[in-house]
């Protein structure tokens, strides 16, 4: 019996066929599975020169880019948003923050709530850099849980765990 695993982050994707055959042990494929997926996630941690990605800046409507500043100075007091870029369908600021992503979930979730109400189409996925503009951890928020808790179809707590659950 033949399995695909396919490692997703960002335009880096690894595809693995494992085969579960008697003569490969469980340990020689963790390690060989296990180096794959390091390598594939090398390429979100770390710094990317990957031309394929711009800065879309001047490609979004000028009403999405009012509400992303909108969102900027909402949580700014909190968590120091440094930037932001778009990659595809996906608005990604950065923030300095001295917290952690149980204090800053909360904030981010909220005030991305409120712009999804007032028409922003786009997911987002903050990341929570240090001093040296390192990447702590990042986080992706759906626009359609956020419709959700705006509508009351789930509450803040369902909102909150979702977006826990991406955390990387």
């Amino acid at each position: 019996m033949h399995r695909r695993v396919v490692l997703k982050c960002g335009r880096v994707q690894a595809r693995v066929m494992t085969a579960e055959r008697t003569d490969r042990t469980r340990r020689q494929f963790v390690v060989g599975a296990s180096g794959v997926a390091v390598a594939g996630l090398a390429g979100c941690l770390g710094d990317s020169d990957d031309s394929d990605e711009t800065d879309r800046r001047a490609e979004i409507p000028a009403d999405q880019e009012e509400l992303i500043e909108t969102w900027i100075a909402d949580v700014d007091d909190d968590l120091q948003v440094e930037g932001w870029r778009m990659s595809g369908e996906q608005f990604i600021p950065e923030y300095a923050s001295g917290n952690s992503p149980e204090t800053d979930i909360p904030v981010l979730g909220e005030s991305y709530a409120r712009i999804v109400d007032d028409g922003f189409e786009y997911q987002t996925m903050p990341t929570a850099v240090d001093d040296d503009g390192l990447i702590r951890y990042m986080v992706i928020i759906e626009p359609e849980w956020a419709e959700e808790y705006t509508t009351g179809e789930i509450d803040e707590a369902e909102y909150v765990n979702r977006i826990e659950g991406t955390i990387h």
